[in-house]
């Protein structure tokens, strides 16, 4: 979901209708991107845990009579197999990791047009 960009002065200037308003839109960017995150994050946690597993299996596939576990072993790690799933659960935590920034940065600002919110209906208490 693409969000407008504000710059504290102009969130200043909004009215308390147009307030809401953002606040809605970046209450529902936020929920997207957090739901994107939750997503990418279950990614990144099955393939996490399901690499012992595929390291087991690789292993047992080079295992011979005469080859002890430690050189099994060995050749499983240096398999492009084990390397690029390796490599897709790396990438997968990078991508969660980048949802939970966007993530996080809604949620700030959403805090932020709250804060401004509060002050403006504070000044207008005053003003009465």
């Amino acid at each position: 979901m693409e969000t407008k960009k504000s710059t504290a002065e102009e969130l200043a200037g909004l009215t308390g209708d147009q307030l809401l308003f953002r606040m809605d839109e970046l209450r529902h960017a936020a929920a997207d991107a957090g739901y994107r995150w939750a997503e990418a994050d279950k990614k990144y946690k099955d393939l996490k845990e399901m690499m012992p597993s595929l390291l087991a299996t690789i292993q047992l596939s080079f295992k011979t009579e005469k080859m002890n576990l430690a050189e099994a072993k060995t050749r499983a790690l240096a398999s492009t197999t084990y390397q690029e799933r390796l490599k897709e659960m790396n990438l997968a935590e990078y991508e969660a990791e980048l949802i939970r920034v966007e993530y996080r940065g809604f949620m700030e600002s959403l805090k932020s047009i709250q804060a401004i919110a509060f002050v403006k209906n504070s000044e207008l208490k005053l003003a009465r």
